[in-house]
């Protein structure tokens, strides 16, 4: 009954890491990569130096790709079932790690107009998934020992 109640646990846990990073970074990505560039953003960042390089237009966009490759990386993960006990986690690693560095871009662009509210917002996301980053590489150590110690041969 114990390890059917863990399954369950495990299950979920990926269900809602799952759904939450890919809703968050789809309808991010669509946004971003299929409609104008929004006019807040234009106006707010008009006066720093990213309006000249790489341009407001490009940063949008470029933002735009990581949420989409980021949506794409965990996709993969869950066609490849890293989602359940035992298999390592690398394709989500990677999708979260592109998450994290969308949130770095997203505090860098808030801290350029001094957005200190937006950059505490940022914060939050972006410990949000280095704690999913955590319990990812807490899973994959426990598979790596559970692996270990079931091919190690006994000393005599």
């Amino acid at each position: 009954m114990s390890s059917a109640l863990n399954l369950i646990g495990h299950i979920i846990r990926y269900v809602a890491i799952y759904l939450l990073f890919i809703s968050i970074f789809v309808r991010g990505a669509i946004d971003k990569l299929t409609k104008d560039v929004p006019q807040f953003f234009l106006d707010g960042w008009a006066d720093t130096w990213a309006a000249s390089f790489p341009g407001l237009e490009l940063s949008w966009r470029i933002a735009g790709v990581v949420e989409a490759s980021s949506a794409l990386v965990l996709l993969v993960s869950i066609v490849l079932l890293e989602w359940l006990p035992g298999r390592p986690k690398a394709w989500a690693k990677i999708g979260i790690g592109l998450g994290l560095v969308l949130f770095m871009m997203l505090a860098w662009g808030q801290q350029l107009i001094g957005a200190t509210e937006g950059i505490a917002n940022v914060w939050l996301y972006f410990g949000t998934a280095a704690a999913t980053m955590v319990i990812l590489q807490l899973d994959d150590r426990t598979t790596s020992e559970t692996t270990t110690a079931a091919t190690a041969t006994p000393s005599r």
